[in-house]
């Protein structure tokens, strides 16, 4: 799995201009994109090069995730839904590698569109819960969070994060513990 790169874009709207400049200056294996907006359609994103995972809502023009893995890249298995998709991705040696992507609207999105925050939030824990514990995996997104200082610990390593923005959102914790 050495050398594999990984990128993650919220692009606001998918376009393939925006895609064309990101790729021509970026050599990535994997592309995480959140609010794609694209709208339910038959016809799925193919971008030559890549095989596209992606997950439309069904109802409004905002949100939408994608993962595009280079083609050639051995994908194992898949899990998305509206709020995050996760790929586990084969290495040369068996070694398998987890990449998550995730897409939590802000608070009162979810409210506009009659989402509770808790049924957004299951849905996120349902995809990372499918990733085996104990496996290299790296999770992109955008969480509509702020987290301020504080930050996850892993077993007994600290890591320390110093922000300039103190905030501290009412996800904050719940995305912390999520990540450890």
């Amino acid at each position: 799995m050495d050398g594999l790169t990984v990128g993650s874009l919220n692009c606001a709207g998918f376009s393939l201009f925006k895609l064309k400049m990101l790729l021509d200056t970026h050599t990535l294996d994997i592309l995480c994109l959140q609010e794609t907006w694209l709208p339910q359609s038959s016809v799925k994103l193919d971008i030559p090069g890549y095989l596209v995972y992606e997950e439309r809502r069904a109802k409004d023009k905002r949100g939408g995730i994608a993962i595009l893995i280079r083609k050639g890249i051995k994908i194992k298995k898949y899990e998305g839904n509206e709020y995050a998709q996760g790929v586990g991705i084969q290495g040369a040696g068996g070694e398998l590698l987890w990449v998550g992507n995730t897409y939590l609207p802000p608070v009162n999105n979810l409210q506009t569109r009659g989402k509770t925050e808790e049924d957004a939030r299951h849905a996120i824990e349902d995809i990372i819960g499918a990733i085996p514990p104990h496996h290299r995996s790296v999770m992109c997104g955008d969480w509509n969070t702020r987290i301020g200082n504080l930050h996850p610990k892993f077993g007994t390593t600290d890591i320390p994060r110093s922000s300039i923005d103190t905030t501290v959102g009412s996800r904050a914790n719940w995305l912390i513990e999520t990540c450890q």
